[in-house]
């Protein structure tokens, strides 16, 4: 017993001089020198991808916008980014900095990367977007890094781009945009349906019953709402999503539906009717205006028109206010499509008269029409729309009341 004691003291004075050893050759570099030396590690990362990185962006901290697909390649300090958005690839430089953390810094304008983030007079934090990036980490073969959105604290991945031509994975992710595009989805889970299923502003929502109703109690319900990239093979999630304790990351367009891999949840298209549409909504959109993009909302009507030659539709509502000249809409089934002509007038006072108009991301009036997409029930716009102000006597533009981005009406 006490050569046993001798042997365990002997093997713990042992193990705390290893530990000593270890402790010391960890810090033998100070916190500056390790910072340094990981931002190098990460800077020759970037930079040894000759393909570049696949950046799936997502601006707003709630994703309101959806995601975008990037192009970034990384070479002497510099950075080219292609956006799907844009016309062409813009080049400018990149840093790598000990700011509160390693952070990735596209710290030289990029009418590309900085996009999302730009500001105009209206919109003094443009779409909330990020161009500086604490770096979280990497997976262990080096394939993906990982970053957070300082501004939005959104988790984002740049992927090594498998490809070799920025402009053709571009076209292929919106070839699956354009073969899927639909008036309305139907969506089975395990081939069941769900009770609802939404594809709209790159959002998708959808919910199930998991316990029937009883005599006792009413039907328990599960909802899921997440926003996604098209890829040149289907959609990928912003997160995972767990549906019957499976977790899935995205979907497969194949066979004109969009399938996750083990089969389970299926999205097929479906086809809207006018009736779909009618009924009074609850909207909610962004507040473009506001500095922590806050989200309103507020109540719209839609009636069957009382004047088919200026719609098959028309807003007896519009932003919580009953309408005193109706505001027409054109509802076309087979693209799922709600086409509202801007500007249009609904109502008037001593001092104003309220328009809709679309407005375009500087906050200036267009006569580009709002297509919404439109599903059962529900219909979108991915961009700007001003409840906007107009003189009485000239009937000149005045300026806006409210600006809302990404608005979503859903049917009470």
């Amino acid at each position: 017993m006490k050569r046993l004691s001798y042997i365990l003291i002997f093997a713990l004075s042992l193990l705390a001089t290893s530990c000593l050893i270890e402790e010391k050759e960890v810090f033998d570099k100070t916190p500056a020198e390790r910072m340094d030396a990981f931002l190098a590690e990460y800077k020759t990362l970037l930079e040894s991808s000759e393909n570049g990185w696949l950046f799936e962006y997502y601006p707003q901290k709630d994703q309101a916008y959806g995601g975008y697909n990037y192009i970034l390649k990384f070479k002497d300090g510099y950075v080219t980014a292609w956006l799907e958005l844009a016309a062409k690839e813009e080049t400018s430089t990149y840093k790598m900095t000990p700011d509160d953390g390693p952070v990735l810094s596209f710290d030289t304008y990029n009418a590309n990367l900085h996009f999302f983030a730009e500001a105009t007079p209206d919109m003094y934090q443009g779409l909330q977007g990020d161009y500086e990036y604490n770096l979280l980490g990497k997976s262990e073969d080096g394939t993906e890094i990982y970053v957070k959105g300082r501004k939005s604290g959104n988790i984002l991945t740049l992927r090594k781009f498998e490809g070799t031509d920025p402009v053709a994975y571009f076209a292929a992710c919106n070839q699956v945009y354009e073969s899927f595009a639909a008036a309305k989805y139907d969506m089975t889970v395990d081939g069941t349906p769900t009770l609802s299923c939404s594809l709209s502003n790159m959002r998708l929502e959808f919910s199930t019953e998991t316990k029937p109703a009883t005599e006792l109690a009413p039907a328990e319900v599960a909802s899921v709402s997440v926003a996604y990239c098209y890829t040149d093979t289907g959609i990928r999630f912003y997160e995972p999503i767990e549906v019957n304790g499976v977790v899935y990351e995205g979907l497969v367009y194949q066979n004109d539906s969009l399938v996750s891999e083990d089969g389970k949840l299926v999205i097929v298209k479906g086809k809207l009717v006018i009736e779909d549409l009618i009924g009074s909504y609850t909207f909610t959109a962004v507040d473009a205006t506001s500095s922590s993009g806050s989200k309103v909302s507020g109540k719209m009507v839609l009636e069957l028109s009382d004047n088919p030659e200026k719609g098959n539709l028309m807003f007896t509502t519009m932003f919580d206010t009953k309408c005193q000249a109706n505001v027409y809409a054109v509802f076309d089934a087979e693209k799922g499509t709600l086409s509202v002509a801007s500007p249009q007038l609904y109502a008037a006072s001593t001092q104003y008269i309220y328009g809709f108009v679309h407005l375009t991301a500087q906050g200036n009036p267009t006569t580009e029409p709002v297509v919404f997409t439109a599903n059962v029930g529900e219909f979108g716009f991915n961009g700007f729309i001003g409840d906007c102000a107009f003189n009485p006597t000239s009937g000149a533009y005045l300026g806006y009341f409210s600006v809302f981005a990404n608005l979503t009406a859903k049917r009470d």
